[in-house]
């Protein structure tokens, strides 16, 4: 006989009614647990943020101004108020290298508003730029247009109106000539404008052609919105004297 130390007894029928014993092996009844899953790791709370903005700003400050202040006090204060959403923002920017990071923490150390910071960060990635310092110039100069300057957040606009804002941006430099163009204001704060608001209004339309507009601002001399719009769409210069 086969051993049945590890077998138990079964009485069964067979197939002519006859009942007998056999034996079987015993049927696992273990339950296997599940697995615990891994722990989603643990989102920073909104403090843990700022307490790391405020560090990281000290640091990166304290990299080329050896005054060895301790600026963190006085930066609680400013940061306090910041967003949530912001702080976000700003925590990422900071910890990238170079000239992003050491632009916005010295503009959070010389008290900068929240918002320009905000839209200073967002279009100098959307820009590529290298010049953190460009960038919030140019932002500054939005704020002159009255096409865009009706939305409170220039960062959480469409995408139609964001590629406005850069044709807006890029366009000064390209009629900016020695010594000064008489179609841009120049400000005391380090930042320049177009002076007709019509002007400004039809980039915000058309701005795919700011190169072609320039062009016809230095060659005809003149600003006028009405006339360059007839000469973009291919009106002869004669017809537009009257504005020209």
């Amino acid at each position: 006989m086969k051993n049945n130390h590890e077998l138990i007894p079964a009485i069964i029928t067979d197939k002519n009614g006859k009942i007998t014993t056999v034996y079987k092996k015993p049927q696992n009844t273990t339950v296997t647990m599940p697995l615990p899953s891994p722990s989603l790791p643990q989102h920073k709370s909104i403090n843990d943020v700022r307490t790391a903005v405020i560090e990281r700003v000290a640091e990166l400050y304290n990299m080329t101004h050896e005054s060895g202040f301790d600026y963190r006090p006085s930066l609680a204060k400013g940061v306090q108020r910041y967003l949530e959403e912001t702080l976000h923002i700003v925590d990422l920017a900071l910890r990238k290298d170079g000239d992003l990071a050491q632009g916005v923490a010295k503009s959070i150390v010389h008290g900068e508003s929240e918002l320009i910071v905000k839209e200073s960060i967002h279009y100098y990635e959307k820009t590529n730029s290298d010049n953190y310092w460009r960038t919030v110039s140019e932002v500054r100069a939005l704020r002159h247009y009255t096409a865009v300057n009706i939305h409170m957040d220039l960062t959480e606009v469409d995408s139609n109106i964001q590629k406005s804002c850069i044709a807006l941006m890029r366009f000064p430099p390209l009629i900016d000539v020695f010594p000064r163009s008489p179609f841009l204001n120049y400000s005391e704060s380090d930042h320049y404008f177009i002076n007709n608001d019509d002007l400004a209004t039809l980039i915000t339309q058309r701005p795919d052609d700011i190169e072609k507009i320039a062009e016809i601002v230095l060659q005809y001399g003149t600003s006028d919105a009405a006339a360059i719009n007839g000469l973009l769409d291919g009106a002869l210069p004669a017809l537009a004297e009257g504005h020209l």
